[in-house]
C-alpha cells in the first residue's frame, strides 16, 4: 500500500507573488525577522488552502462569490484565492486596512 499523498499547495499568481515581495520588503525596513515571518506564514497558508480549499469564508462584500479569503494568523494580511482550482490559486494578499472592495474590483466571474 502507497502512503497517502498530501495535496498540493495553493499556487501564487504573480500579482500575489508580487504582493507578497512589497510586504516583505516593506516590514523588513522596520523588522527582518517579522518580515521572514509573514513570508512564512503565506507558504503555511498556501499548503493549509491546497489541504482545505473551503477553509476560508466567502465575502461578497469584497469580491464575488467563487473566492474565498484567509486571514494570515499574526498578520493584517488577507489572501484572495479560488477554491475550485486545482490546486486553488492565490489571487492576491492584501493589507486589511485597505479599501478591499476598491482594490479587488477587478476581481470577476471570468478569473475563475
Amino acid at each position: 500500500m502507497s502512503p497517502a499523498r498530501r495535496p498540493a499547495a495553493a499556487r501564487f499568481t504573480r500579482e500575489a507573488l508580487a504582493d507578497i515581495r512589497e510586504a516583505v520588503a516593506w516590514i523588513a525596513r522596520e523588522d527582518p525577522a517579522a518580515a521572514d515571518r509573514l513570508r512564512i506564514a503565506a507558504n503555511e497558508a498556501a499548503r493549509a488552502i491546497g489541504e482545505h480549499p473551503l477553509i476560508g469564508p466567502v465575502r461578497t462584500e469584497f469580491a464575488p462569490e467563487q473566492f474565498r479569503f484567509f486571514v494570515l494568523r499574526r498578520f493584517p494580511y488577507l489572501i484572495v484565492y479560488e477554491p475550485d482550482q486545482v490546486p486553488p490559486r492565490i489571487l492576491r494578499v492584501v493589507h486589511a486596512s485597505q479599501d478591499l472592495a476598491v482594490l479587488l474590483a477587478e476581481l470577476s466571474v471570468d478569473d475563475a
